[in-house]
C-alpha cells in the first residue's frame, strides 16, 4: 500500500465485500501483458527487461512477507513507457518465516493453469515458492 516499489501498483484503498475484495490502485495506461503479446512473441531483449522487472517486484514482496499466488500475463501491466508492473493482489497471502504462528500459503489460490505444481499437489505451500 505504501507504493514502495516501482514494479508493484499502489493500492489506495481495499475495500471487503461480501465475497471478496475491491481494490483501488493506480491506472496503468498501458494495459496487460497478455493483450501485449505480438503475435510471434517478444524480442530476446524484450523478454529479458520485462522478466527482471517481474523478479524485482516478487523479490520486493517476498521480502516483505507476501506472496501473490496468481502471476499471469493478465495481472502483469506494462506502462505505454515499458515499466512492468504486478497488480491484482485478490489471492495475496502474508507469510512470515520467523514466527511460530507462521500462516501458510492454502492450495486452490490463483488461476490454475498457470499455478506453481506445488500449489496443485500440496495442501499447504510455503511462501515465495507459490509464486514460481
Amino acid at each position: 500500500e505504501d507504493g514502495g516499489h516501482p514494479n508493484l501498483t499502489t493500492i489506495h484503498k481495499r475495500s471487503d465485500l461480501r465475497d471478496g475484495a475491491l481494490f483501488f490502485m493506480d491506472y496503468v495506461e498501458g494495459g496487460c501483458l497478455f493483450d501485449r503479446i505480438p503475435e510471434y512473441g517478444f524480442s530476446v531483449r524484450t523478454c529479458h527487461r520485462l522478466f527482471q522487472q517481474l523478479i524485482s517486484g516478487l523479490s520486493y514482496m517476498h521480502e516483505n512477507g507476501v506472496v501473490h499466488m496468481d502471476i499471469k500475463p493478465e495481472n502483469l501491466l506494462v506502462s505505454s513507457g515499458g515499466t512492468l508492473k504486478i497488480a491484482d493482489f485478490g489471492s495475496a497471502s502474508f507469510f512470515r518465516d520467523e514466527c511460530d504462528d507462521e500462516e501458510m500459503v492454502k492450495g486452490g489460490k490463483g488461476t490454475r493453469s498457470y499455478a506453481a505444481p506445488e500449489v496443485l499437489t500440496e495442501d499447504r505451500v510455503e511462501g515465495p515458492p507459490a509464486d514460481i
